[in-house]
């Protein structure tokens, strides 16, 4: 039961996590940044259990939250480059 609970709380700030990098790459795209704003809806797309999760499930790697984190932290680097043009 207690493990149910933290499997929901992660998914939970999970998504509290990807809505502002969705939200945010609107802003991008709005504001005519197109490459940071398709990498942050990326990030969000990563985040998002919904779609993550299935996708994770049928890969077969060692450790894919390690593998989420540097993705993630790639794709933060190149947004912040390309801000920096």
């Amino acid at each position: 039961m207690n493990e149910r609970r933290n499997e929901i709380l992660i998914k939970i700030i999970r998504y509290a996590i990807a809505v502002p990098f969705f939200s945010g790459g609107i802003v991008f795209i709005s504001q005519e940044k197109i490459l940071p704003g398709i990498l942050s809806i990326l990030i969000g797309i990563i985040l998002t259990p919904a779609i993550a999760d299935p996708i994770e499930s049928k890969l077969n790697f060692l450790s894919l939250s390690f593998l989420r984190f540097i993705v993630i932290l790639l794709l933060l680097m190149a947004i912040s480059a390309t801000l920096s043009l």
